[in-house]
């Protein structure tokens, strides 16, 4: 593992604390048994949990309009209350926040589904703050969020790293100029772009700085 170490702390949400990977392929398929007649293949549930929301939609030929993201985040929010955390990753957290100096969250969820599942989750706890879709002009994959809660923190980009699964994490933390964490246990699709890779969600707190 890269042997970097940081002190501010930028999660994902779905597929990186949360194991929505069940809840997003159901709400991509909702949409498609609606507006298409038919299930998702298994190609088209992999792109699910890897591409920006609007790619998928297009790959699915899928008009990406106000009406049709409306439909899906409200999918996305009814299936939110059968979620919860991966394995270990409660006291990943617990730990991470009495060591590090900043913890937040970006996620293209909307404001209402990021409280769902901060609240039935207990997660506030472990958060300074947090960033949604609502906040930014350009969700992930622009790196808008992230430069965002740099700015109003005063975070030293050079100090933060976002941790993620998804290819549009990647993007986004490449567009904001900050470190990337790929975990492990929610992708298995990377870009050739320098990351440091987390097999484990123990391994988020060996980049703690000492």
């Amino acid at each position: 593992m890269d042997q970097r170490f940081f002190k501010n702390f930028i999660f994902d949400i779905d597929g990186t604390i949360l194991d929505s990977r069940f809840a997003t392929i159901e709400a991509f398929e909702r949409m498609t048994m609606k507006k298409i007649g038919r299930p998702l293949t298994a190609e088209e549930k992999a792109i699910t949990l890897h591409l920006p929301v609007i790619d998928v939609l297009a790959a699915l030929k899928i008009e990406a309009n106000a009406e049709n993201m409306g439909e899906l985040f409200a999918h996305f929010d009814e299936l939110a209350h059968g979620i919860g955390m991966f394995a270990g990753m409660d006291q990943v957290l617990t730990e991470l926040k009495s060591k590090a100096n900043f913890m937040a969250f970006a996620t293209n969820r909307d404001r209402t589904g990021s409280h769902i599942v901060l609240d039935q989750n207990g997660m506030d706890k472990f958060f300074d703050t947090f960033v949604c879709k609502d906040d930014v002009e350009n969700p992930k994959p622009s790196g808008d969020m992230l430069v965002l809660l740099m700015k109003e923190n005063n975070l030293n980009p050079d100090q933060t790293i976002y941790i993620g699964n998804a290819l549009s994490d990647h993007l986004a933390a490449i567009d904001a100029g900050i470190a990337y964490g790929a975990c492990e246990w929610g992708t298995d699709e990377y870009l050739k772009h320098d990351k440091i890779l987390l097999k484990e969600p123990a391994d988020i707190l060996k980049l703690l700085e000492k």
